[in-house]
């Protein structure tokens, strides 16, 4: 039987891969255009295509752009289609459009037809690895959506178990690491390694309490990855989540090409990295995200940060003028742009101390943290309560696990039935701390007080974490 389509991947293509990766759209659709002549039947061509609307999409959020690019995706499926059930790129690739164009909805809150999508792509890649388990390929999509199912929260596995969806953490990094090492050890595979290591690092930042992974896969970086805005956004957050805050700024640093697509989030974090050593410079890169970005995320909060600097410099009026005008954004979707929200209809104004103390301790200036808030008295119960928090917090990163311990029962005992997130995540962090020790029945006990928990602030977040505490612990 003959088959009107193929799926050639070769070194050119590797190379047209590579160019998208470093977000070089345009150069990447003209050498599509140019192999297109030559290659008209090789649906390698229409998955890299694939991937420059995925990217233009996820990363611009622009729904105009969506509405135009969505039909897109099952015309290529239906190529893919008439590939050989033989060839092992046939599914992948079917399942890999699947899942990109359901990570995209998502953005435009398309949650029905993203979770059919992703329920498509999952199956069909767990068929592909059973036909073609050498196809190691396969690994990059399917290690990355085991871990995020093994991440579910408990109130939807009965979702999870009637579409036939299964995962753990564990296996989707084993998965994940599995494919790293190959792309090391195997030629053919080498030019999986970027998107592999993205992957890995959005795991191992959200979903593994054990920062020495993190840790790890730093080392895996090298200085010809940071030519992709992806891989610099990587690495940096791993810098920032580790307290490397002087690091993040220098990855944030690098240049990238005037040509490539435009990654206005690393304006954010560099406003984020800027603010968090108190040097009020971050306004500007605050201000280019808010005017460059098309899309709605981290806006909302972005504006809040600049309030935040004026406040600092002891212009509580113009803090509260901008804080007044965030009322508007009550529509938002993600847990810090909310949070934003609550804080400017609370009409509450943050503690200057408590301001500077979690700064700092969020850039990783644990000692200058500690000097601004160890001998305060605060009147406010809810200041307490911070300031319990905040010396729980700069205690646990400084090593010191039993004063950490301490402050953290403090805040749980006194925080229990508050709104505010910080005796939820004084327990999440308790129990991580007993499962990094491998006291597991210690951390389920508090993995659970954490669920058992419902703030106002950062529930989402929070809860997912602890769901995924509880997934990677010994089931006996």
């Amino acid at each position: 039987m003959l088959f009107s389509q193929t799926f050639r991947f070769e070194q050119q293509h590797s190379a047209i891969y590579n160019t998208i990766l470093n977000l070089e759209l345009r150069e990447a659709t003209q050498q599509i255009e140019t192999l297109k002549i030559q290659e008209s039947d090789n649906c390698a061509l229409l998955l890299l295509e694939n991937y420059i609307d995925f990217l233009t999409l996820f990363i611009s959020e622009e729904k105009t752009l969506f509405d135009q690019l969505q039909s897109n995706k099952n015309t290529r499926i239906k190529s893919f289609e008439k590939l050989s059930d033989e060839n092992p790129y046939k599914l992948w690739a079917i399942a890999t459009t699947n899942l990109q164009w359901a990570f995209v909805r998502l953005k435009f809150d398309e949650k029905y037809t993203a979770t059919f999508e992703i329920r498509k792509a999952h199956l069909l890649l767990n068929e592909n690895q059973n036909r073609f388990p050498e196809f190691k390929t396969n690994l990059l999509a399917a290690g990355f959506l085991h871990a995020l199912f093994g991440a579910v929260p408990a109130r939807y596995q009965i979702i999870m178990k009637l579409a036939s969806l299964n995962g753990s953490i564990e296996k989707g990094r084993s998965e994940l690491y599995e494919l790293l090492y190959l792309t090391t050890a195997d030629a053919s595979l080498s030019h999986l390694r970027k998107e592999t290591l993205f992957y890995l690092s959005f795991i191992e930042m959200n979903l593994n309490a054990n920062k020495q992974f993190s840790e790890n896969l730093l080392q895996q970086f090298s200085d010809n990855d940071l030519s992709s805005p992806l891989m610099i956004y990587a690495k940096a957050t791993l810098e920032m989540r580790l307290g490397k805050n002087n690091k993040a700024l220098e990855t944030l640093s690098f240049e990238t090409t005037a040509t490539s697509y435009p990654f206005c989030f690393l304006d954010y974090l560099r406003g984020e990295c800027l603010l968090r050593k108190l040097d009020f410079d971050a306004q500007k890169s605050y201000q280019k995200y808010i005017s460059t970005f098309g899309g709605t995320n981290y806006i909302t909060d972005a504006k809040r940060k600049i309030a935040w600097i004026y406040l600092l410099q002891g212009d509580q009026e113009t803090y509260l003028l901008l804080m007044t005008a965030l009322k508007i954004d009550e529509n938002r979707t993600i847990d810090i742009d909310k949070q934003a929200v609550k804080e400017a209809t609370s009409r509450k104004t943050p503690h200057l101390d408590l301001l500077k103390t979690q700064l700092l301790f969020d850039g990783g200036y644990y000692d200058e943290a500690l000097q601004v808030i160890a001998h305060k008295t605060f009147d406010s119960e809810a200041h307490t309560l911070e300031q319990l928090y905040r010396m729980a917090r700069i205690f646990d990163e400084q090593k010191n696990h039993e004063q950490a311990r301490i402050y953290y029962q403090k805040t749980i005992e006194k925080g229990k039935n508050a709104n505010s997130y910080f005796a939820a995540n004084a327990a999440l962090k308790i129990a991580e701390y007993y499962e990094t020790t491998y006291n597991y029945s210690e951390a389920k006990t508090y993995y659970n007080l954490c669920l058992k928990m419902n703030p106002t602030e950062y529930r989402t977040s929070i809860h997912q974490k602890a769901k995924a505490g509880l997934s990677r612990l010994p089931k006996n």
